[in-house]
């Protein structure tokens, strides 16, 4: 990322995609076997690709070093969307377009404005690490964007943010119709004074270190 400034981070490439993988496995520990695995890259991927083309551009074509490979995507039984030049993959959730997203605006509710004027339609998108909700109706229907959180340390954000670093820890659940229709569930893990994080699914609250 050219947003690193700790320089041994820079260094320790391998070491996350080891930790990816290894979070992976734990993935496929608690989600039924019967699931479809669908991976959606976005910038930092692309960032990999980008480095390649500026540095090796020889290499950049070598199947081993494309993204996926690198990542191992095949080894946990995962489907992929690739980029397609800059444009950055989509898949269909029934009605609803998951992507990663490219739009990061610092007012509240102005990064789904954008994202739902540029798809014009429902879309749900990780690349700001919040967490927001935002309805639109057009003349015909009612669409809306999701914010879908994030999963890291919020620590890290200090590396490159000005300020205080806005992010939520979370994720969504997406119930799918047979006409298309859908239902988003964000699920918001909050830290609470005894440093344990809980979140609510369903009426049942989860507690987890």
């Amino acid at each position: 990322s050219p947003f690193v400034k700790d320089p041994q981070r820079k260094l320790s490439l391998g070491a996350d995609r080891d930790e990816f993988v290894r979070r992976r496995k734990e993935l496929r520990g608690v989600i039924g076997r019967k699931c479809t695995y669908m991976y959606c890259p976005g910038n930092h991927e692309k960032w990999l690709r980008g480095f390649l083309w500026r540095n090796a551009e020889e290499l950049s074509e070598l199947p081993e070093l494309q993204w996926y490979e690198f990542l191992k995507l095949s080894s946990f039984g995962a489907g992929w969307e690739d980029f397609s030049g800059n444009h950055e993959p989509v898949v269909d959730v029934g009605n609803l377009l998951v992507t990663h997203g490219h739009v990061a605006r610092k007012p509240l509710g102005a990064s789904i404005r954008a994202m739902l004027d540029e798809y014009g339609q429902s879309v749900l998108f990780n690349h700001t690490h919040r967490m927001g909700w935002l309805p639109l109706t057009n003349a015909s229907h009612e669409i809306g964007g999701w914010e879908n959180g994030c999963l890291c340390d919020k620590n890290l954000g200090h590396e490159y943010i000005r300020g205080s670093v806005r992010w939520q820890q979370g994720w969504s659940i997406v119930t799918v119709y047979s006409d298309g229709d859908f239902r988003v569930h964000p699920i918001h893990v909050v830290r609470v004074r005894t440093r344990k994080r809980i979140y609510l699914h369903e009426g049942i609250i989860e507690v987890s270190a």
